[in-house]
């Protein structure tokens, strides 16, 4: 597995079309209220699956969830949810406390699972 499969490369390519969308918010004729508008991981997170061409469930389950040995995680119980007047719909992720702390042990341990990188080491930093 390669150590930046969990994100698309180019990096900037992705904060860029953040960006971009949340510029088109600000200059919306009518300004959206923050409230109502989706929030930033939500754009990422269509963001990440145009450009990786995987859902966000296959990359946490086949990048992280697998190579982590996560016990409890279940593809099933996650799901993406409507996200009124957006077109962006809000990413649920269902992960039990002894699966995240496998993440936070990844994160301490520089983005290296057992001697196997993950992440890239400058993205933990």
């Amino acid at each position: 597995m390669a150590a930046n499969s969990f994100y698309p490369r180019p990096w900037s390519e992705l904060h860029v079309q953040i960006a971009s969308c949340d510029a088109r918010a600000r200059r919306a004729r009518h300004p959206v209220r923050r409230s109502e508008r989706p929030p930033r991981s939500a754009v990422a997170g269509t963001a990440f699956e145009k450009l990786t061409g995987k859902t966000i469930y296959q990359a946490l389950e086949d990048d992280l969830a697998r190579p982590l040995g996560m016990q409890d995680f279940d593809r099933s119980k996650q799901g993406k949810v409507p996200s009124p007047g957006s077109v962006h719909p809000e990413y649920v992720m269902r992960l039990s406390t002894r699966d995240l702390a496998r993440v936070g042990q990844l994160m301490l341990r520089n983005g290296r699972w057992n001697g196997t990188p993950l992440l890239p080491a400058e993205w933990v930093r």
